[in-house]
């Protein structure tokens, strides 16, 4: 989501897709660092290396990807890269949903998850038949992104 935002914000200065994409990964990797470090220096030790450097691993993946996805929702002059870039936000929250309803058992979690991840292309979408699009392309993002990121971090986990 903060990567999201950088990318949204950014590209109002600059159109540049490396610098987006930079902006994205750096955001998300400051995340990461910024949530592993407290872990480690507020609250008395992280434990294991394993999780931060699989999250920081996906943070340089995801942290670009979301970069460019929110400038694409944002100044996007075809239809296919706004469309994108809301179905992109939307999978992100529809992911996170699945993750709790199915893997932790969270059901009011899920809700609150599934309900922005289809809010957010009906309310930031711009058209119509982009708002429809938006949420088509999360549907199919959201399952997608389920299997790739949290089906191998909750096997690592286990």
């Amino acid at each position: 989501m903060a990567a999201f935002a950088a990318g949204a914000f950014l590209v109002v200065r600059t159109q540049e897709p490396l610098r987006l994409a930079v902006a994205g990964g750096l955001t998300e990797g400051g995340l990461v660092l910024g949530y592993y470090g407290y872990a480690q220096f507020g609250r008395g030790g992280m434990g294991s290396l394993i999780f931060p450097l699989v999250r920081l691993s996906l943070a340089c993946v995801a942290g670009p990807l979301f970069g460019l996805a929110g400038a694409w929702w944002r100044r996007g002059t075809q239809l296919w890269k706004r469309v994108i870039g809301l179905g992109a936000l939307g999978g992100l929250f529809g992911s996170e949903a699945l993750q709790a309803w199915l893997s932790n058992h969270h059901r009011g979690q899920a809700f609150v998850c599934a309900a922005v991840a289809v809010a957010a292309p009906l309310l930031l979408a711009r058209t119509v038949r982009a708002r429809w699009l938006s949420l088509a392309a999360a549907a199919i993002a959201s399952p997608m992104a389920y299997a790739l990121v949290y089906l191998p971090l909750n096997t690592i986990s286990a």
